[in-house]
């Protein structure tokens, strides 16, 4: 269960530091790297964002880039998934 949320949180983190403008590490990747993410999973990154910004941990700018971001992954998430999901 650890590994999860540390893919996840290093997934929002991916996210936010892309709509910060930092390319500190491509979302895609962490996708890749992640053995446990599930298409299902994106509503509750969904969430993790708005929470975010609900408590004014982020600023609500930088979350809406990373929800346009997430939206996309959601979309291609059948082609960039990790391997193990394609088998």
């Amino acid at each position: 269960m650890r590994g999860f949320i540390g893919y996840q949180l290093r997934l929002v983190n991916a996210l936010i530091s892309q709509a910060k403008g930092f390319n500190t590490e491509d979302p895609e990747t962490v996708i890749h790297l992640n053995p446990y993410l599930i298409k299902e999973d994106f509503d509750d990154l969904f969430v993790v964002l708005d929470n975010l910004a609900k408590h004014e941990l982020v600023d609500s700018s930088f979350i809406d880039d990373a929800k346009l971001q997430l939206i996309e992954l959601q979309k291609n998430f059948a082609s960039i998934g990790n391997r193990s999901q394609q088998r």
